[in-house]
């Protein structure tokens, strides 16, 4: 597996984030595995994506690092931990996201593994930057032509993003990382996963049937999402198309049936807890008198409960004594009558107890 370690670039003085390659590189195998990854990453140039500054490795200590740009925020994975974002947010996430794999896939590189986790959202002092979303780990990704820059014959990527193709082994177009990204663009808007369950479930699952997408979502959304996500890849909505229809999308107003999705938090966000009401004298007085209110009712359901469970107490051994000392035709024991809801209680239990 993969490390990632913020460090510091003493040589022009910033912060860069570095990932250490660990696996595979006791083989030539592994040594030019990671060589190509480092020049397909340094071939990339676009904002919506991670930069790669250096690369280098360290056979004594049977490892490769990649110097990559530091980026101070959040991935989306732990932003949907707060619950869905904003339609216009998503919408937005979505365009650059867009733009950055059409550019990837004019190159020949397909990413194979979009997923909250790999997106990264620039913010600063806890602040959103307005900067673009950006995709991180090409760690995975594949040239078109079928040079793989992992390992022969392994199946690669997060199950719960999968394309329906990836799924199956099938071979990848760029319309697998739409498909992938349209999954994301759905969870970010409902937070909820597409498809659920195990890696089985979950692949299993794709492959026959496209993933629901609620009504309440507006129209447009519902037609952006249903075209990406289509099982069949000719018919996915990909590339600049896409990301021209999420730029339309970011720059409308929300429906009544969206907002219904994502209503307005009834607490400021920037308090940590609800506000309590100011307490006043007269607020003090009120509470005391609805507390002195309520205490004659409570005292008398503490009181009933005490006097049913003597009741039943008392009457399990009166019967258990009867049934032990009874004749061969017993009379049925009589009990002095006790009215409300307790003697009620006590009929219910003599008759089932009753031979």
């Amino acid at each position: 597996m993969s490390t990632v370690h913020r460090a510091t670039d003493e040589a022009l003085g910033r912060d860069v984030a570095v990932k250490v390659l660990a696996h595979g590189l006791t083989d030539a195998e592994g040594l030019t595995r990671h060589r190509e990854e480092v020049q397909l990453l340094a071939s990339l140039s676009h904002p919506g994506l991670v930069t790669l500054f250096d690369a280098a490795t360290d056979e004594g200590a049977d490892c490769a690092f990649l110097v990559m740009e530091l980026i101070d925020g959040h991935d989306l994975r732990t932003r949907l931990l707060e619950g869905p974002l904003p339609p216009t947010e998503v919408a937005v996430i979505g365009r650059h996201l867009a733009e950055a794999l059409t550019y990837t896939h004019s190159r020949g590189v397909v990413h194979r593994d979009v997923k909250p986790g790999n997106i990264l959202l620039p913010r600063r002092d806890g602040e959103a930057t307005g900067a673009p979303a950006k995709l991180a780990d090409f760690g995975i990704a594949r040239i078109v032509d079928g040079a793989r820059l992992t390992a022969t014959g392994t199946v690669l990527g997060s199950a719960g993003y999968f394309s329906p193709e990836q799924a199956l082994g099938a071979p990848l177009t760029g319309a697998s990382d739409f498909y992938s990204l349209g999954l994301v663009l759905l969870e970010a808007l409902t937070g909820e996963r597409a498809f659920p369950g195990t890696a089985a479930e979950s692949m299993a699952a794709r492959i026959h049937r496209d993933p629901h997408v609620p009504a309440g979502l507006d129209p447009e959304w519902t037609e952006v999402l249903s075209l990406m996500t289509t099982r069949d890849p000719e018919q996915r909505l990909t590339g600049l198309d896409a990301a021209e229809r999420l730029s339309q999308l970011a720059s409308r107003p929300l429906t009544e049936a969206t907002q219904a999705l994502h209503p307005a938090a009834s607490v400021d966000p920037t308090l940590p807890f609800p506000v309590a009401e100011a307490t006043t004298p007269e607020n003090v007085a009120e509470e005391q008198e609805a507390r002195d209110a309520r205490r004659p009712s409570q005292r008398r359901r503490v009181l009933l409960c005490v006097a049913i469970v003597a009741a039943l107490i008392l009457v399990v051994t009166v019967v258990t004594v009867a049934l032990q000392s009874r004749p061969a035709t017993p009379a049925a024991p009589s009990y002095p009558a006790v009215e409300g809801e307790l003697g009620e209680s006590l009929e219910q239990l003599q008759r089932s107890v009753e031979p």
